[in-house]
């Protein structure tokens, strides 16, 4: 299934990097803690719902309850915050076509493997980043170095082939990646399905950006995420 995306408002072992050889690679702005930046859908719906989880709270310790009762109320507030959460918009009148597009937050696309033609259509609307998180041995891909070099954006690869690699390291090396290209235009993070990059974007949302476990993980199911949310809720903490 082919889905409408948005116009924005090799080496399989080690990260690679293209940058525009106009501006080269500028530095972002200083990281703050506590708001996330790219979270935009998920920052309006937790300043909405974080009533209902104070009211709870206070009413489960002024009947007597203990710490137990507050932290099952706000548990349950929480698990029906995210279930109640409108899911990302998988398509919307932007004219590029990519499989699996998803729009998580203002200028952030995630998607499939695009192609030379995708990548022109999506930097004439305004994407000029591109985050790959395929090995470059994978099929239908190890092109986008040198096509995005000559075109003047900037590409990264981030070798995401397992669980194994869904780390810290490649999660800060996301985070900055996104951070840095939000200043030039939209930002478009892809896979082969989306999965990966659902996957990565709820680390990001948890490990980087403070947002609580059950957020992250809402963020990363609107950016893509699917088979690989068991082991993003276990780095998450939400294992039961």
């Amino acid at each position: 299934m082919r889905n409408h995306v948005p116009a924005p408002p090799g080496s399989c072992g080690r990260s690679t990097m293209v940058l525009s050889r106009c501006s080269g690679m500028r530095p972002g702005p200083p990281r703050s803690r506590g708001r996330p930046r790219w979270i935009l859908r998920t920052g309006v719906t937790m300043q909405r719902k974080i009533w209902p989880v104070l009211v709870l709270g206070c009413l489960a310790a002024c009947s007597g309850g203990g710490s137990s009762d507050v932290q099952v109320a706000v548990a349950a507030a929480t698990e029906e915050r995210v279930q109640t959460r409108p899911a990302a918009p998988a398509s919307t009148p932007g004219g590029v076509t990519i499989s699996h597009g998803r729009m998580p937050a203002e200028g952030l696309l995630t998607g499939g493997q695009i192609t030379p033609e995708q990548m022109t259509a999506l930097a004439a609307e305004g994407y000029k980043t591109f985050i790959t998180l395929r090995p470059a041995d994978e099929e239908g891909t190890s092109w986008e170095e040198e096509f995005a070099g000559q075109a003047g954006l900037r590409f990264v690869r981030i070798p995401v082939a397992g669980p194994a690699d869904l780390s810290h390291e490649n999660v800060d090396l996301l985070s900055r990646t996104m951070e840095e290209g939000r200043i030039d235009g939209g930002v478009v993070v892809y896979c082969a399905s989306s999965n990966r990059a659902g996957a990565m974007l709820a680390l990001k949302a948890h490990w980087v950006d403070d947002l609580p476990p059950q957020e992250a993980l809402a963020f990363g199911l609107d950016g893509g995420l699917t088979r690989m949310e068991p082991v993003v809720k276990k780095l998450l903490g939400l294992e039961e």
